[in-house]
């Protein structure tokens, strides 16, 4: 059993998403370990029950073989293992835990990772998008065109494809509500990544950057609502979910918990 440690969820979605669920790893249990129980402890309890790490030669030769490969990926006290179609005791031993990403997604915090015949695709959770929607319909006739733009950039989500066309949809709703009231509309470009800050060339071994500005005040105002709420999202994801499922007990199941939910506005 291949495993995994990553500092944050952002980094284990990234590895969840280019080096396993898009190379055949479809199968998953995804579960969280309970505060007042140490990491390292239940680490070694899942590695004696399913075998050591196996070398890349070792797991073509068990997938020649039809029996299936499996990794252990862990992030603090969230955790998901995930495993290729074959035979192996964790899929006898936890069949009636296993989810197929092919056809229920897998949950992150506010993404969702689903595994289609064209790859694998990462969007933002329903409840999630359903809140941006409402956030920027609400700000599309109260803001200018330069602070929705500062607002969409400043959203705290990574770029992934399916996030870019979700934004894109909220671009498109707000351009709607803007050009009926005769308004500038904003670029649908702003979905993308914010721009990276040029540096001044290296000059002698050392790098000069230019003074750093205070950001106007618009903009501030701008980026504290979007991050003060994506905060107040995760941290109930968090406490619904946290210390509620143990190695040897089934997880919690995501089915019909993806409905639009409404958020409290933050103060």
């Amino acid at each position: 059993m291949l495993s995994y440690r990553a500092k944050t969820r952002e980094e284990m979605l990234a590895r969840l998403v280019t080096q396993y669920l898009s190379r055949g790893y479809v199968l998953y249990v995804r579960g969280w370990i309970p505060l007042r129980k140490d990491p390292e402890r239940v680490d070694q309890k899942l590695a004696g029950l399913y075998g050591p790490e196996q070398s890349k030669s070792g797991r073509h030769r068990r997938l020649r073989r039809g029996l299936a490969n499996l990794v252990y990926v862990r992030c603090r006290h969230e955790f998901v293992l995930v495993s290729t179609v074959g035979q192996h005791a964790f899929l006898d031993r936890e069949s009636s835990m296993l989810r197929d990403a092919r056809k229920e997604p897998l949950f992150l915090g506010c993404y969702a990772v689903r595994v289609t015949p064209n790859g694998v695709q990462v969007t933002l959770r329903r409840r999630v998008f359903d809140w941006i929607k409402r956030r920027f319909r609400n700000r599309a006739l109260r803001r200018t065109a330069d602070e929705l733009v500062e607002s969409m950039r400043q959203l705290p989500f990574r770029r992934y494809a399916g996030i870019v066309q979700q934004l894109r949809v909220v671009i498109a709703q707000v351009n709607r509500i803007r050009r009926t009231a005769g308004l500038e509309r904003i670029p649908l470009g702003a979905a993308g990544l914010p721009r990276m800050r040029r540096q001044a060339p290296v000059q002698s071994g050392v790098t000069i950057r230019r003074a750093e500005r205070p950001p106007p005040a618009s903009r501030v105002r701008a980026a504290r609502p979007e991050q003060s709420a994506e905060a107040l999202i995760l941290e109930r994801d968090l406490q619904t979910t946290e210390g509620a499922w143990q190695p040897s007990v089934a997880p919690i199941s995501d089915k019909g918990s993806d409905r639009p939910e409404r958020v409290p506005p933050s103060k």
